[in-house]
């Protein structure tokens, strides 16, 4: 109770927004496309968490950073033309 209100709004947003809202999209993906498809699709949220970092906190990334990001889109690119 005696938490901010940006304490609480961030709680609301967890619950609301990265909870029901992206595991409510990626229920909805599996209904739409094979679940081995769509299941590749999970290990892109490592590189948007970064890319996010970089846009909307202003951090930087290291070469081996770039290098993992590549990799896995180069992955999930391999994966999904089969």
């Amino acid at each position: 109770a005696d938490a901010p209100l940006s304490a609480w709004l961030s709680i609301v947003y967890l619950a609301i927004g990265a909870s029901l809202g992206a595991y409510g999209l990626y229920n909805f993906s599996i209904t739409r496309m094979p679940v081995p498809k769509a299941s590749m699709y999970l290990n892109l949220i490592p590189v948007f968490t970064l890319i996010f970092g970089m846009l909307i906190l202003g951090e930087s990334l290291t070469p081996m950073q770039y290098a993992a990001s590549a990799l896995v889109l180069g992955g999930v690119l391999v994966s999904q033309r089969r």
